[in-house]
């Protein structure tokens, strides 16, 4: 599930378990700032090899839309390919 992935990857970053970070929770209020976007979306790539902007973050601003926006853009890859 790519909302669980993406909560995973954004706790270890900040540092959270897991848990303590909820899927609708807005990005600012978990303290993600500028610098700390690029360092997820380099993650998201690095771990789960998915490409995301740091203005995606932004757009999408929870763990749980992120992972909307995530599935909708993998599903058409999957789709067209």
């Amino acid at each position: 599930m790519v909302q669980e992935a993406l909560v995973h990857v954004l706790a270890a970053l900040l540092g959270m378990q897991p848990g303590a970070v909820a899927a609708h929770a807005n990005f600012t209020d978990l303290e993600l700032d500028s610098l700390l976007a690029v360092a997820f979306t380099r993650k998201l790539r690095t771990d789960l090899d998915v490409a995301v902007a740091p203005a995606e973050v932004w757009a999408h601003p929870s763990p749980a839309e992120l992972a909307g926006h995530v599935d909708s853009v993998l599903g058409t890859l999957v789709g067209s390919g």
